[in-house]
């Protein structure tokens, strides 16, 4: 059963990334969509249509994130600034939330169908310079790294029966993916610069799928990236905050929003504190304080009460 314009034009207007669109003739428009840690993946079908994103539309509401994009049947055609792009079923695309621009998308008979996400893009392991160059342009999603993201987006958006877990490493998964994707289509050539950055990226994005680990530690972050310890310590220097510094304050921000998360109202404190890879519930409740002015408990009664 078809929406309305009018409805169709309001959720696409109230979406995460909002979007202007034009219909020629009938609507029917369906969309689901599934929260994977920080990233959102989404299934889409719709009959021909016109999609703008607007100056106004990025004021209102920017989730800074990359969107990307694979149809599965009919053809698009997007175009920004003085530049265009046409997509065949099975053509990637990536391009920044920010980015003006209007995609046509048409099928002859039938609805046109997509499958993407939405990857903040302080998650992207791959600075924003890289992501530029590939940022528009048809990558492939029939072959290699390409057929493995396009099977997965496929597979995840059918079902959002996913433990919060699970959803954490899926959301690994694709943000992995898609980095995989644009260096492979980008292979060798990255500056020595754009190198490091990707390389501190990478870290992160390691660290991010084991806060959980209570012996994750420099040693075994520099191991699994090749590299010594002194050097990791260098790269996260040059970032300005030390390594050991970082790994905490992710915890903590986990940890804070689980206590905020009424769905985790009956998760004892300690708990929470050892589910983000604090052993100790006293240090927990130290490193908790420094960081927040405040005990996890006391935090925790203040936001679910407010």
């Amino acid at each position: 059963m078809g929406e309305t314009k009018c409805d169709a034009r309001d959720r696409l207007a109230e979406a995460s990334v909002p979007l202007e669109a034009s219909w020629d003739g009938e609507v029917e428009f369906r969309a689901s969509e599934v929260w994977l840690d920080l990233v959102r993946v989404w299934g889409k079908e719709f009959t021909s249509v016109t999609f703008r994103r607007t100056a106004s539309m990025v004021r209102r509401a920017d989730p800074e994130c990359y969107v990307v994009c694979l149809p599965t049947s009919g053809t698009m055609h997007r175009t920004w600034g003085r530049v265009s792009a046409a997509y065949q079923p099975y053509d990637l695309h990536v391009f920044d939330s920010t980015r003006l621009g209007e995609l046509r998308a048409h099928r002859e008979r039938g609805l046109v169908t997509c499958v993407g996400a939405e990857i903040p893009r302080r998650v992207l392991p791959l600075p924003e310079k890289v992501v530029e160059r590939v940022a528009g342009h048809p990558l492939p999603g029939r072959e290699g790294v390409g057929a493995l993201l396009a099977g997965f987006l496929t597979q995840v958006s059918r079902s959002g029966s996913y433990r919060p877990a699970d959803r954490v490493r899926l959301g690994a998964v694709t943000t992995n993916l898609v980095s995989a994707l644009v260096e492979h289509v980008l292979e060798a050539d990255i500056p020595g610069e754009a190198r490091r950055g990707v390389l501190v990226l990478r870290a992160k994005a390691y660290i991010r799928q084991r806060l959980h680990d209570p012996e994750l530690r420099p040693a075994t972050i520099a191991a699994a990236h090749h590299i010594s310890v002194s050097y990791l310590h260098r790269l996260f220097q040059a970032e300005g905050v030390p390594v050991s510094v970082w790994i905490r304050e992710q915890r903590l921000e986990r940890a804070r929003r689980d206590l905020a998360d009424p769905a985790m109202r009956a998760v004892p404190v300690y708990r929470i504190g050892a589910r983000w890879g604090f052993r100790q519930h006293a240090a927990f409740t130290r490193a908790f304080r420094a960081a927040f002015g405040v005990a996890p408990s006391d935090y925790r009664h203040h936001a679910l009460t407010r």
